[in-house]
């Protein structure tokens, strides 16, 4: 048995100078190498790297990365993460926490997921998406200032938000330029929403009277009465408003 591994050119190796690797090898129950996987407190690995604490009737950290900062006074943006891809570092994607604060207040550290696009040097990923350490979650943008916050590019006809039911049927889409489209994705004679089928509006304390208004209250329109007359007003006919051109009743 081994008690001291030494890491060499070659790979792991025991106290009595044998490699480890393809081999099966125990320290104290604590340490596991098997076929070339390492457990930690895990004697049966099925991967490469197997952790696992002591069981615990709580949330049990098994792993910890650190950046012990030399200045912690100038941390914004600074941090530790880890990295996915091919084995020479390209095509990667990570995992960061990425500090928003400095000391002497707090470092507020926020998580952070990084992708590569069109690129596979290594070091080329950029952020895409961001959970402050308040809470908000940034898509596009890593300072994000509401529950959901999402930046899209320069405006443009892309999809920022786009909600499909399960036939790929468009429900709500809104655009880097402010195009709302309900129903559809289609965008005619340059209007700012689109809404294909049915538009309700109620007024819940009086649901026989509600109105829609245009254009800074120069023109609206609404039922009144008992939900069945159907009027428009124009501003333009003195205070408050007048009942011009049309009338359903």
């Amino acid at each position: 048995s081994w008690q001291y591994p030494i890491v060499g050119s070659g790979g792991i190796y025991g106290g009595d100078g044998t490699i480890l690797t393809n081999t099966v090898a125990t320290l104290t129950d604590t340490l596991s190498f098997i076929g070339g996987n390492v457990g930690i407190g895990d004697s049966t690995p099925h991967v490469k790297l197997v952790t696992k604490g002591t069981p615990d009737q709580s949330l049990l950290t098994v792993m910890h990365l650190s950046n012990s900062l030399i200045d912690t006074t100038s941390a914004i943006g600074k941090g530790v993460g880890f990295t996915m891809g091919i084995d020479d570092g390209r095509y990667s994607a990570k995992i960061a926490t990425v500090f928003e604060g400095n000391n002497p207040s707090y470092l507020f550290p926020a998580l952070a997921f990084y992708t590569m696009y069109e690129s596979s040097e290594i070091g080329t990923e950029t952020e895409k998406l961001r959970i402050s350490s308040n809470g908000n979650v940034g898509i596009g943008i890593t300072t994000p200032t509401s529950k959901l916050h999402v930046q899209g590019g320069t405006p443009s006809t892309t999809k920022t938000l786009l909600i499909e039911d399960s036939l790929l049927n468009p429900n709500f889409l809104v655009r880097d330029d402010g195009f709302v489209g309900v129903g559809t994705t289609v965008q005619s004679v340059g209007e700012k929403m689109h809404i294909e089928g049915n538009l309700y509006v109620g007024n819940q304390t009086y649901p026989s009277a509600s109105t829609i208004h245009f254009a800074q209250d120069f023109y609206r329109m609404g039922s009144v009465g008992n939900g069945r007359d159907f009027v428009f007003y124009s501003a333009y006919s003195g205070v408050g408003g007048g009942n011009y051109g049309f009338n359903f009743a």
